[in-house]
């Protein structure tokens, strides 16, 4: 039940970042498709992910500088707010927090898989 209220919320966070107002079967598919094969991540977003699961909470600065020294080619900070964009959007990670203020923690059913 937790897998599905959560491939849910996926999914409707993306139909709502990309403004419309319901939900498609694709979405669904595509969410399930991410949580189920995290293979198909860049490698900057499996670094990233791999960092949240050692430290669980971070702040997007401190996340960033760690992504810094163990990435062989970390990108700038605007390709690192657009891959934790894309795990958020994915349900891997969860921004809490807006702005400077922002953290980002491992996603609840990352938890319970990974662990």
């Amino acid at each position: 039940m937790a897998l599905a209220i959560s491939l849910l919320r996926t999914a409707a966070l993306k139909a709502q970042s990309e403004k419309r107002e319901r939900i498609e079967i694709t979405d669904l598919e595509e969410t399930y498709h991410h949580e189920s094969n995290p293979s198909d991540l860049v490698e900057d977003e499996r670094i990233l992910l791999e960092i949240l699961r050692e430290r669980r909470r971070l702040s997007s600065s401190e996340l960033f500088e760690l992504y810094v020294k163990r990435a062989s080619d970390p990108r700038g900070e605007r390709s690192f707010r657009n891959y934790m964009e894309s795990l958020c959007a994915k349900g891997l990670a969860r921004a809490v927090g807006a702005n400077r203020w922002r953290e980002y923690q491992i996603a609840e059913s990352e938890k319970t898989s990974s662990g």
